[in-house]
């Protein structure tokens, strides 16, 4: 067993991801290709990959898997900036918006505008939690805007730190309050919600910081 550096919560020794936070624990030398991966375009990456050893290749791979990019089974797979408009889909966006408001539809500019924004906020919630398809008591997860719902086949010793986790890592990648609950797998199905029976105990954190925590340790 080993201390994860962010959160100190105890991992495996093999463990690419802390099943705690979320975050990747990965060697020095991974996470130098891993950055310079990132700076690299497509063809470039290719011919690099190709001069990497098999277990350089596999320890990217798996540590790109389970930080959500791709399959992490080929270059393509690197850590690159997501979202971010280009200078063309700036001015595309612009002129929509400027025909928008000239047709006198600010008001659904405005719906359509917060539309995206949840839409935006989900994503960005279930690419900073794809981590819980590695914990094997996880059944199944759903994000549903500021909530995640976290099923557990049998309650793990560390249920308090996993869940915790959740709703930390959620909220760092909205940045607003975000909910973890954890419910029994056997008690709730997928589409389950606060009220419904199988509740364990659930999680409040903001901006990064937990607030609530009613999980057993």
């Amino acid at each position: 067993m080993s201390t994860c550096p962010y959160c100190a919560e105890e991992i495996q020794e093999a463990a690419v991801v802390c099943r705690h936070c979320g975050e990747a624990v990965v060697s020095d030398d991974c996470r130098a290709y891993s950055e310079r991966y990132s700076r690299l375009g497509p063809k470039r990456a290719q011919a690099d990959w190709a001069k990497l050893t098999p277990e350089q290749q596999g320890s990217l791979a798996a540590t790109w898997k389970a930080q959500g990019y791709d399959d992490g089974s080929s270059p393509q797979s690197v850590p690159v900036s997501r979202g971010g408009l280009t200078g063309g889909g700036l001015l595309l966006g612009c002129l929509l918006l400027g025909i928008i408001i000239s047709l006198g539809g600010y008001s659904l500019f405005l719906i359509l505008a917060e539309a995206v924004a949840q839409g935006s906020s989900k994503r960005a919630a279930q690419a900073a939690l794809v981590y819980l398809d590695q914990i094997p008591e996880v059944a199944w997860w759903e994000v549903d805007e500021t909530d995640v719902y976290i099923a557990f086949r049998r309650v793990p010793d560390d249920l308090s730190a996993i869940v915790g986790g959740a709703a930390r890592k959620g909220s760092k990648a909205i940045n607003l309050e975000f909910h973890a609950w954890a419910v029994r797998a056997s008690r709730a199905q997928r589409g389950w919600r606060p009220g419904d029976p199988g509740l364990l105990c659930e999680a409040t954190a903001r901006y990064g910081t937990v607030q609530k925590n009613s999980c057993r340790r």
